[in-house]
């Protein structure tokens, strides 16, 4: 019975002594868990503000993980827009050039601001873990991660759970901010786009080339830092910027085919030969002759120059004439001598692609772009001849130069007159001439229906001499008459099978025409620029000028 007795209060004894160990240990957990729980929510705040800083100092360089950058050089490997390029730069790839902050570089940051959370996180809780002790026993090493977890794992919990909540806070408001200003810059690009093109096709706006003779919307251009030889081919609003464009030199360029093409140079993207400055912006009228050898063509385009130069220079009258190239600049010096010394010009040398000569020419308020585009007669003898000159396939209208001293009719009483010696008579047939580029242009696919035709005779004056009684008369209708009463009958009708709109005009290209006189070269400049939607520029005294535009097919 004692023995009894004194288990029972032995028992008793030990089962107090155990639950005053587990009291004991219990407040301990206690008070150590809620030191843990107090420290994790001060470690939590500070992981928040760590959170927010981190991205901060990511993108100033600070922290150990260098985010993507999205360089030119990545760009044009193709490491930064999801597909290749559209519109101008499709057949070159994409410009060496910056992207705009958002989205691209953005992404690439939130990229890095990820990377370098996980990275902290993970540094954080390796270091907690290494700072607390461990036994080499399974029971000791579970005792001490009890431990660990409480002592040190909720606190380290909490600073991590902090970081991540500011990071992803971060990350949230800055995917959000990107969609926006995504969505804000493509609608932006996309109307720019279309203003321009609504601009362009209001104002007739061309880009055309005078050594390839190709059109295009969009052509290439030059970075305006001299030691940066660079090309930009789509200078559009995109990805690549919206108002402006930073080019992998750091130099600012103005996007839209308006703004760089006042202030960079222009490229051709097909040949890559330098455009008139300011190309794009206006409308293009393109004078193209065509005839035979000695027909008069380089005398009627340098006649034409001289037109327009000597309105440039009178003071009463507003036209101003801007040669947009170093060829058309040397072209109209010379003609403008040549024609003050009374000479004719130099023949045109032969060339399989000939470089036009372009003008920047301002009248009535409004600025348009003049290309004269001529070719030695020896191009026109056959229609192989014709066929580099690309610029006769695009052309709205085509100027037939006529030498009326070549027809057979004429050439003969040409011979029994005085002047005959001192007459330059054009060689070849015009009417294989005629040929040579209507042939094959047709067989080209090329719808003359659609075309406009000039005839042109030159060498008026010679003519009138030897026809004294029948002179040329002035008028459309006089002229094709006279062509058709000597001689140039079945020229006329095959020209007008060709062509459903033709004007026949006569002119004096040697002698300096007054502005007002019905010879003046200016009347077919008149005519052409009238058919692009301008306004004539010459003040010709002629009933005609009205309706220079309208159809005058016959039968």
């Amino acid at each position: 019975m004692p023995y009894v007795i004194a288990f029972i209060i032995g028992a008793i004894i030990v089962v107090f002594l155990i639950w005053i160990v587990v009291v004991v240990v219990a407040r301990i957990l206690g008070f150590v868990i809620g030191y843990a729980i107090i420290v994790a929510a001060l470690a939590f705040v500070v992981g928040l503000v760590w959170g927010n800083v981190l991205p901060i100092r990511l993108l100033r360089g600070k922290s150990q993980t260098v985010s993507q950058v999205a360089s030119p050089s990545a760009v044009v490997a193709g490491d930064v827009f999801s597909g290749p390029p559209r519109g101008a730069s499709a057949n070159f790839g994409w410009d060496a050039a910056w992207p705009v902050y958002v989205p691209y570089q953005l992404h690439l940051d939130q990229g890095g601001v990820l990377t370098e959370t996980k990275r902290l996180t993970g540094a954080i809780h390796m270091g907690s873990s290494r700072a607390w002790p461990v036994g080499e026993h399974l029971a000791v090493k579970a005792v001490s991660r009890v431990l660990w977890f409480v002592v040190l794992g909720i606190p380290t919990f909490g600073l991590t759970l902090g970081i991540w909540t500011g990071s992803l806070l971060w990350l949230v408001i800055s995917a959000l901010f990107r969609l926006v200003v995504s969505v804000s810059q493509r609608l932006a690009s996309f109307f720019l786009r279309q203003r321009e093109l609504r601009h362009m096709k209001s104002s007739n706006a061309l880009v055309r080339c005078t050594h390839c003779y190709r059109e295009t919307d969009m052509p290439s251009f030059r970075c305006s830092d001299p030691s940066c030889a660079r090309t930009h081919r789509d200078m559009a609003p995109g990805p690549l910027g919206i108002r402006t464009r930073i080019c992998e030199c750091a130099e600012a360029l103005p996007l839209t085919v308006a703004r760089a093409s006042r202030a960079l140079i222009a490229l051709c993207p097909h040949c890559e030969k330098e455009l008139p400055s300011g190309s794009g912006t206006r409308r293009v009228v393109v004078i193209p002759v065509f005839g035979t050898v000695g027909s008069g063509k380089t005398q009627f385009l340098a006649a034409s120059a001289v037109g327009l130069h000597d309105k440039h220079l009178d003071s009463t009258d507003d036209l101003r004439l801007t040669p947009l190239s170093g060829t058309a600049d040397q072209f109209l010096m010379n003609s403008v001598e040549e024609s003050d010394a009374g000479r004719a010009p130099l023949k045109t040398q032969r060339l399989e692609r000939p470089e036009g000569l372009p003008f920047e020419v301002s009248y009535a308020g409004a600025t348009f772009e003049l290309h004269l585009m001529d070719a030695a007669g020896e191009n026109f003898v056959r229609a192989e001849g014709s066929r580099s000159l690309g610029y006769l396939d695009i052309s709205n209208t085509l100027v037939f130069i006529l030498d009326p001293l070549s027809i057979e009719d004429v050439n003969q009483q040409l011979k029994l007159h005085p002047v005959a010696s001192s007459a330059e008579v054009a060689q070849g047939s015009p009417n294989d001439s005629y040929g040579s580029v209507v042939d094959r242009l047709r067989d080209d696919g090329v719808n003359l229906g659609k075309r406009k035709l000039a005839v042109v005779l030159t060498k008026t004056d010679i003519a009138s001499q030897v026809f004294a009684g029948d002179p040329v008369p002035h008028e459309s209708d006089g002229i094709r008459n006279w062509l058709t009463a000597h001689g140039g009958d079945r020229l006329a009708r095959r020209i007008e099978m060709d062509f459903t709109n033709v004007r026949y005009f006569a002119v004096d290209s040697v002698h300096r025409q007054p502005e007002d006189a019905p010879l003046n070269p200016l009347r077919v400049i008149d005519w052409t620029v009238l058919n692009h939607g301008g306004a004539a520029i010459s003040s010709v005294a002629s009933p005609e000028t009205p309706v220079a535009v309208e159809s005058e097919v016959r039968a």
